[in-house]
């Protein structure tokens, strides 16, 4: 996730990370690649705070044409944020772990 959000601040483009995994999530309490589809499209009339939220966002995207600027991090509550912090991490001891001959980028 760590390249795809540099890439998204690097070209201003927007994106979210959905933290609330599916309630039959195979992967456990990780939220998988198709939890924010399932969120929109869900059939049951469950008051779900994630389901609101993925589809308020769906909604005024279509709605509008346009998108949020930034990240944001879409679980019980929609987070505007900065960066992820796992990702900060890795930014920060990048040269201490991988030496300059062994980047690829």
């Amino acid at each position: 996730i760590c390249p795809l959000s540099n890439l998204a601040a690097q070209i201003s483009a927007p994106m979210y990370v959905a933290t609330q995994p599916r309630d039959n999530a195979e992967l456990g309490n990780i939220a998988d690649k198709s939890a924010d589809l399932a969120a929109i499209f869900a059939t049951s009339d469950d008051d779900i705070p994630f389901q609101d939220n993925m589809r308020t966002m769906f909604y005024e995207y279509v709605r509008e044409g346009t998108s949020f600027e930034g990240m944001r991090l879409v679980g019980a509550e929609i987070e505007p944020v900065e960066s992820l912090e796992n990702c900060d991490f890795w930014q920060e001891v990048e040269s201490q772990i991988v030496p300059a001959y062994g980047k690829i980028f």
